[in-house]
């Protein structure tokens, strides 16, 4: 399902463009059905949990990426991190408005918001910078293998509605595109993998529970119960043979090799597919 791997010595080397901001709007209030993923309750509960959570998230990712600005030497990755700064922030301002949409629809997402939030504050200054930088790594792997996924699987994208498909599409690209950018930095102030292996461990499985909890609460929002046919279908988008853990198995485990790098896989095709369709409208 994902693009061929292209390998190198020196993957840095491949990735030294500066990281673009766009401007994008994305028409969600045109959307009427409440279960806007396929009419399927318990994955559009999934997906817009997980929305949910991308404000905070994204405000952590750029507070424990810029902390070490002065400490990076390399003009280069200098400029990439303000880079992913921006972008990142723009994703927070546009989830932001998606869960405002969202609790339009009764999905309850800026109170899910908000206990993303509480958490980070609750965890975040008790934790050393380079921990929270190795956290934001881990997270960043996790979200750019699935925004390869939403790009390379047209089953999944076809069960959305256009806006809220551009919305991801366009999140996916950019994260693509800054997918190396945290890792980079890791590497210039501390290196350590160890640390790295570990933290990815504790955050992987401390994510994963509380986005299940986080659906439950969306789910309790809505006062909806999934019926069995929702079940079974949701089991084969996550686990199916073209499922999204499925698909995403292979590259997660890959980030535990010692010499690990995420332009290991070289998948900017994806990047360039989607600018030649959609920068001529972003930039008119």
């Amino acid at each position: 399902m994902f693009a061929p791997t292209t390998t190198t010595t020196t993957p840095q080397a491949r990735n030294r463009e500066p990281i673009p901001k766009r401007k994008m709007e994305f028409d969600l209030e045109s959307v009427e059905a409440p279960f806007w993923f396929d009419g399927n309750g318990l994955i559009t509960a999934i997906l817009s949990a997980l929305s949910a959570s991308f404000p905070p998230g994204e405000k952590e990712f750029v507070q424990s990426v810029m902390h070490f600005l002065d400490q990076v030497t390399d003009p280069v990755l200098r400029e990439q991190m303000r880079g992913f700064a921006a972008q990142e922030g723009h994703h927070a301002h546009h989830h932001r408005l998606a869960n405002v949409w969202l609790d339009s629809k009764g999905f309850a997402a800026t109170a899910i918001e908000k206990d993303v939030e509480d958490s980070i504050e609750a965890i975040a200054p008790h934790r050393k910078p380079a921990v929270r930088l190795a956290s934001t790594v881990v997270l960043e792997h996790i979200t750019a293998i699935l925004a390869e996924y939403m790009l390379t699987s047209e089953e999944t994208m076809a069960a959305m509605p256009e806006p809220a498909r551009e919305l991801l599409m366009w999140h996916a690209v950019e994260e693509i595109e800054h997918k190396a950018v945290a890792f980079d930095v890791f590497d210039a102030v501390s290196g350590d993998r160890d640390l790295l292996r570990r933290v990815g461990l504790a955050v992987t499985t401390f994510f994963v529970a509380q986005q299940v909890r986080r659906t439950v609460m969306t789910l309790k929002a809505l006062g909806h119960v999934p019926s069995p046919r929702e079940v079974v279908n949701t089991a084969k988008f996550l686990f199916g043979k073209k499922g999204a853990l499925t698909a995403i198995a292979k590259p997660y485990r890959e980030f535990y090799r010692k010499d690990f790098h995420p332009w290991d896989h070289d998948n900017r095709a994806l990047i360039e597919a989607w600018k030649a369709t959609h920068e001529p409208q972003v930039n008119a």
